[in-house]
């Protein structure tokens, strides 16, 4: 049986993405192992077990913001190739740009094949300027060049792999499991404070494109009647001033994930207002929407992200303007209904029972990789 090796400039856990892709690959390799980077240096040993899968962590933490960061992802990338010149696996799962880098030329020189995950288009992950984004883009086009085959979380991210969408894709969505049962009995939320009040999520990446202004100016609109849930990686010290210092609003840092669905299933909405004018905010698909559904939680999203037409077809939440004040403020008085918050958590939950389960998209997931290997069923 072959071996697979995953690749990502982050903890490997960070996301479900390669866990995700662990349990599709199962019994499917004699050998799967995990290269990752410890950016931010948490309390990890360099190698580690975790659940029968090897993994080992690059442990440098690179400086925020300079030119020296293109040094520490060398370097990132010069420890991946030695380990898999070590390893010599026959597939290699890259998560990044990052980690291909180093991956696609040590498999052109192995024989080894690559498959791009592509959560995150590198080009359009990042505010680069018009000229920087063309050439992050071509760079990002010349690596996957070298790609046997991608996964993506969407069809909308199909376009961003240009000629190379000719090579096997498999469209993998950013969904969980039916965790609900297992979610911890208690969270940060704890009781609501009177029948009226409505109580918001925000969680995540948190960066000003993601609706944070809009929510702070709706707990000060409307007092003691809304309150903000916030938690996630927040990377702009002016934000999270702003995020402590307005009356409402708990600041919780980052959870780990059990919490963090805790958090999703005890409050009212969970919100996704990602700013449709940058353009990874178009196509997003992130974790947080599928497991607010398998919550029961309804979420908030803007206009112009590619999954608000679904959203607005099953009735799950609300789709607003990015920047309409009077919306979420419609928003906030429908929620402050106790049969209305009911009616949408029993929408968010059906859908995701009857089209959002995980179990559907690792039988993709694992057909994916069987067609990949060659071991795949003649069809009759």
């Amino acid at each position: 049986m072959p071996s697979l090796t995953l690749v990502r400039a982050s903890l490997h856990d960070i996301t479900p993405a390669i866990p995700r892709a662990v349990e599709a690959a199962e019994g499917l390799f004699e050998t799967v192992r995990v290269l990752c980077w410890n950016r931010g240096a948490a309390a990890l040993p360099r190698h580690q077990v975790v659940d029968g899968i090897e993994v080992q962590r690059y442990g440098r933490r690179p400086p925020r913001r300079s030119w020296r960061t293109v040094l520490f992802v060398l370097a990132y990338a010069l420890w991946v190739a030695r380990r898999l010149l070590a390893q010599r696996p026959d597939v290699v799962q890259v998560c990044d740009l990052e980690s291909a880098i180093a991956a696609v030329p040590v498999a052109r020189l192995t024989g080894a094949r690559v498959i791009y995950d592509m959560r995150d288009p590198f080009a359009e992950s990042y505010r680069f300027p018009a000229g920087l984004a063309r050439f992050a883009y071509s760079l990002d086009w010349l690596v996957m060049a070298g790609v046997s085959a991608f996964v993506i979380p969407a069809e909308e991210r199909r376009a961003y792999l240009g000629r190379w969408a000719r090579r096997p894709v498999c469209v993998v969505r950013n969904t969980c499991h039916d965790e609900l049962a297992q979610v911890p009995a208690d969270s940060e939320v704890g009781s609501r404070p009177t029948p009226r009040t409505v109580r918001i999520a925000y969680l995540g990446y948190l960066v000003d494109t993601r609706g944070a202004d809009q929510l702070l100016d709706l707990c000060r609109r409307h007092g003691g009647e809304v309150e903000l849930w916030v938690a996630g990686l927040c990377r702009s010290a002016a934000l999270e001033a702003r995020l402590t210092a307005t009356a409402g609003v708990h600041w919780l840092g980052r959870l780990p994930r059990p919490r963090a669905l805790a958090l999703m299933r005890d409050v009212d909405v969970v919100s996704l207002l990602y700013d449709p004018a940058v353009r990874v905010n178009r196509i997003a698909a992130p974790n947080k929407y599928y497991e607010a559904l398998m919550a029961a939680t309804p979420v908030l999203m803007s206009e112009g992200m590619s999954l608000a037409g679904e959203l607005r077809r099953h009735g799950a939440g609300w789709v607003v303007s990015y920047g309409d004040a009077s919306a979420l403020d419609r928003v906030v008085d429908e929620l402050a209904d106790s049969q209305q918050r009911q009616r949408l958590a029993r929408a968010a939950r059906s859908w995701f029972l009857a089209e959002c389960r995980l179990e559907e998209e690792l039988v993709r997931y694992r057909d994916f990789y069987r067609r990949f290997l060659g071991t795949a069923p003649e069809e009759a």
